[in-house]
């Protein structure tokens, strides 16, 4: 795509990748989507989704409904600009939520429509900030996981690879795994017995989640998992530890020791013989005296008196 105000027109691509192409990019424009007998309209605005109408529908809805459709073609064209807006999701929210759709055959079509089509299920690739992994569903080490942390991951039966699984029918590098981007691409980099993606033998292929990888006679399984944010330590004015246990800095009403109570206090409570009320509890000692406002005006007062007097007496020398 270039940086032209032109329309452009680009070969048969599926409407996810389209958006998240146009989005990464952070574009600003309008997308027409056809695929067969239908068409659809989507407007971005710097790399956000904030209209579209298709199938009789506008918004989340229109969009949700283009997801479904087939491959098909599209045109971008910045020139025009969208002039409201009825989406608040992101893009990364309305592609997970279709997919949802997609598996529970949510998505329907309008009242009295129908569809001869054959629609093609929407299949995600790596969730935006997924940690993408692979685990061994057959084979040997089944529930063994793999988490792809590096550009380039390579798997074979050697050592000196990111992913080892020694078995004679492996390869010494096997096969390799790209990050690029958003994506998790695997390659098969010449295997004596080949590198399969749900039963097909392939040379590169993009993954979606949930696809099987076999190499040899080890499946592993593509997934995605969200990162956890770390928790963080409470903040060094807010609380100390001391002894394994935490202080909080504010102060609290104390409770009364036995040996200090008055002769004759019921401090039952203290041995559990009954519940603790608030008249057991002693008064916060953070608490500061009050000033009477009487004594300090006659402090004053006073003040002036005697500063009256000692002037007069300086006067009358």
């Amino acid at each position: 795509m270039n940086d032209s105000n032109e329309t452009e027109s680009m070969g048969q691509m599926g409407l996810p990748e389209i958006i998240q192409m146009c989005c990464q990019a952070n574009r600003s424009g309008q997308i027409d989507y056809q695929a067969g007998q239908r068409s659809g309209v989507l407007f971005l605005q710097h790399g956000q989704i904030i209209h579209a109408v298709a199938s009789g529908q506008e918004g989340a809805e229109a969009v949700f409904q283009m997801l479904v459709w087939p491959v098909g073609r599209f045109t971008f064209d910045e020139s025009v600009l969208p002039n409201r807006r009825t989406i608040t999701k992101t893009w990364e929210q309305l592609l997970f939520e279709g997919a949802l759709r997609a598996d529970h055959k949510e998505t329907a079509l309008p009242e009295g429509a129908t569809d001869t089509s054959v629609v093609e299920p929407v299949i995600m690739t790596r969730i935006q900030g997924g940690q993408p992994r692979l685990t061994v569903v057959e084979g040997e080490s089944t529930g063994k996981s793999f988490e792809i942390t590096k550009e380039y991951t390579h798997l074979g039966r050697v050592e000196n690879n990111e992913i080892t699984l020694p078995s004679p029918a492996i390869s010494s590098r096997h096969c390799m795994f790209i990050t690029s981007g958003n994506d998790v691409i695997v390659r098969d980099l010449n295997s004596s017995n080949g590198t399969f993606v749900n039963g097909q033998q392939i040379t590169e292929v993009i993954l979606q989640l949930g696809d099987l990888i076999q190499v040899g006679p080890v499946v592993l399984k593509f997934e995605s998992t969200v990162k956890r944010p770390k928790l963080r330590n409470p903040a060094a004015d807010e609380m100390t530890e001391a002894g394994g246990h935490f202080n909080f800095h504010k102060k609290t009403a104390p409770l009364p020791k036995p040996g200090d109570a008055d002769e004759g206090t019921d401090t039952s409570y203290v041995a559990g013989q009954r519940p603790i009320t608030y008249t057991d509890l002693q008064p916060a000692n953070d608490e500061k005296p009050k000033t009477n406002p009487l004594v300090v005006i006659l402090l004053i007062g006073l003040i002036l008196v005697i500063g009256g007097a000692a002037y007069i007496l300086f006067r009358s020398h």
